[in-house]
């Protein structure tokens, strides 16, 4: 989900409201929260392929063999809200600078720089310079549909519902 003003510039720092960590079930609320909010916003897009059609951010995919590889440049100014990923896997920001805020606070990010994002986790971006994510996920798919219904939860709400008829 992304978000850009009129004026392609952040109105306000997140560092300013954002609390020093939140419990998961916290953070699971407060993020949907945000997202609702954002929803709700003229203007908004609703995942990386809306910000793709509405010019904020640009989204590639790449295959190779077992692994698939998500490209989107996101453009100043705008806000985004991570997928759910079901399983770890690496991710590297090739250029630009941006404010990651996670249950554990907030983070400033500037390429070049890779992490490793964690299951089950969901991300608020603010985008202080044009940036290039990249993530890598290993699958045997080969359409992107597939790769995101194997590598994604839609909401909290549907993980609970899978770990609870698996726990």
């Amino acid at each position: 989900m992304a978000l850009i003003n009129q004026n392609n510039k952040m109105t306000y720092s997140p560092v300013g409201f954002a609390p020093t960590t939140f419990t998961k079930e916290e953070w699971q609320t407060k993020i949907m929260q945000a997202e609702d909010v954002l929803l709700n916003i003229e203007g908004h897009c609703n995942g990386p392929d809306e910000a793709d059609i509405a010019g904020i951010g640009t989204l590639k995919h790449y295959f190779v063999k077992d692994a698939y590889v998500r490209e989107i440049t996101m453009e100043a100014g705008a806000i985004f809200t991570s997928q759910i990923h079901k399983y770890e896997h690496p991710f590297f920001v090739m250029e630009g600078d941006c404010d990651v805020l996670t249950e554990d606070g907030v983070a400033n990010i500037k390429a070049p720089y890779w992490g490793i994002t964690k299951p089950e986790t969901k991300r608020l971006l603010f985008i202080n310079e044009k940036t290039v994510w990249v993530t890598v996920h290993a699958t045997k798919e080969k359409k992107v549909k597939d790769v995101e219904r194997n590598i994604m939860y839609q909401s909290f709400k549907q993980l609970k519902t899978i770990k609870g008829k698996i726990g």
